[in-house]
């Protein structure tokens, strides 16, 4: 699916292209069901904890907890404030790390985080189920 074709003077024209492979499952689950169905959610709102802040106010770097959402990460034990050191045992300081992690698993799947518990200030590590991410 040619998705771009740039053209200008002087320039020869330069396409982007998505995949047939990787747009068919997507377009089809959009037809049949009107989301893309098996993406994984752990079901919280973050900020990442740059080196800046965490000099400033002590914490560790890593990826804060602005809220919880679903139901599964309350369950988890993750509040507001929290901030995610690790999953399944890898580093973690941004929320683009913590997606791509996420994002090679499946809903349904269980991920160890260690957390920095902000309300005691100790390390935990707890264990989130991953939901589906659903329209709405």
């Amino acid at each position: 699916i040619n998705s771009v074709k740039v053209t200008t003077t002087g320039v020869e024209g330069m396409g982007f292209a998505i995949p047939i492979s990787e747009a068919s499952p997507i377009i089809s689950d959009l037809l049949e069901f009107g989301y893309v169905k098996g993406r994984p959610i752990i079901g919280i709102s973050t900020r990442d904890v740059d080196e800046y802040m965490s000099q400033a106010y002590s914490w560790p770097q890593g990826v804060q907890v602005m809220s919880v959402g679903s139901d599964s990460a309350k369950s988890a034990g993750l509040e507001q404030g929290d901030i995610i050191i690790s999953v399944n045992g890898q580093a973690v300081k941004s929320g683009e790390e913590l997606n791509k992690i996420k994002d090679q698993h499946k809903p349904g799947d269980v991920l160890n985080l260690e957390v920095y518990k902000y309300s005691t200030g100790l390390n935990a590590t707890v264990q989130v189920t991953l939901s589906e991410q659903l329209p709405g």
